[in-house]
């Protein structure tokens, strides 16, 4: 029981924790697009689209 718990508890730390970084790496990204940079800019833009996209 002490493991299945254990487990239980690993899974749901590891999946909040990845929604939390790809968050934060969505957010970067699109600040890093309101500076407009020529080839980062629109390379990150593509990039952040087509992520939304399958959200």
């Amino acid at each position: 029981m002490v493991n299945f718990l254990g487990g239980l508890s690993r899974g749901f730390g590891i999946a909040v924790g990845i929604t939390l970084l790809g968050a934060l790496v969505l957010w970067l990204l699109q600040r890093l697009v309101s500076l407009n940079l020529p080839l980062i800019g629109d390379f990150i833009a593509e990039l952040v689209r087509i992520v939304l996209t399958y959200l």
